[in-house]
């Protein structure tokens, strides 16, 4: 097993269907790879629905009660078989050729640990996530460099990110629970505090599709707000890039 990919969801049956029918269509053969769904306590027809993948995809359900998106993707690599762990989201669609770009990104540069793909989003009428858009195709656009994990990563995103399992064991790279939903920002400031460099491949790339509603946008920046002050007591407000 070469890549296990792991995927939390949370009563968004919909939008996971989209996601696994993505990983369905890669161009990757289907005996080299994994599909891990935590399921975090969903109480829709997640179950069904994965049971109607398995066919399809070396396809695992890991159940588990309601914790947050840093224990459900904790839960996946701990069940993970793969020497690489590929990270999407459940509201996200992989590129048809999303694997076969990570296993060339690993065969380019055989001494990263971590590569960062690209994430687009999809159209919307939101002002912010039309505007959040406009950024990303900025910055992919005006990489010095356009090839196969040959630039830096500015961030780290488990959106579309991919680890090799070694690395996560080596340096204790699982999410922060606690700092949830700021996690990852903190894995980032992990990664560099332990020297290891992010490497961009901007042509792993996934669509994301994310909930526009009010309500949504509500709440997740008032938990981005809850997590930014854990992350800041932690850090004592270090700057991102250090």
């Amino acid at each position: 097993m070469n890549i296990s990919i792991v995927i939390p969801t949370y009563n968004r049956v919909k939008l996971l269907k989209n996601c696994l029918i993505s990983l369905l269509r890669q161009t990757y053969p289907k005996d080299k790879f994994e599909v891990i769904v935590v399921d975090d306590g969903s109480s829709d027809s997640t179950e069904a629905l994965i049971k109607s993948f398995a066919k399809g995809l070396n396809l695992k359900r890991l159940p588990q009660e309601n914790q947050g998106q840093a224990v459900a993707r904790n839960s996946g690599i701990k069940d993970s078989r793969g020497e690489i762990i590929a990270f999407i989201d459940d509201d996200c669609a992989a590129d048809t050729h999303w694997l076969e770009n990570i296993s060339k990104a690993y065969e380019v540069c055989p001494e990263a640990e971590i590569i960062q793909g690209s994430i687009n989003l999809g159209y919307s009428i939101n002002p912010i996530h039309r505007t959040h858009e406009a950024i990303n195709r900025a910055a992919n656009e005006n990489r010095i460099i356009r090839a196969h994990a040959t630039d830096y990563a500015l961030f780290f995103g488990p959106l579309n990110a991919a680890i090799k399992k070694s690395a996560i064991l080596k340096y204790g790279l699982f999410f922060e629970e606690s700092l949830a939903p700021r996690e990852d920002i903190d894995l980032y400031r992990r990664m560099k505090k332990s020297g290891l460099d992010i490497i961009y491949a901007g042509e792993m790339s996934v669509m994301h599709r994310p909930n526009c509603s009010p309500i949504a946008f509500f709440n997740r920046f008032f938990n981005y707000g809850r997590g930014e002050y854990r992350l800041r007591k932690k850090w004592q407000d270090v700057d991102y890039a250090d």
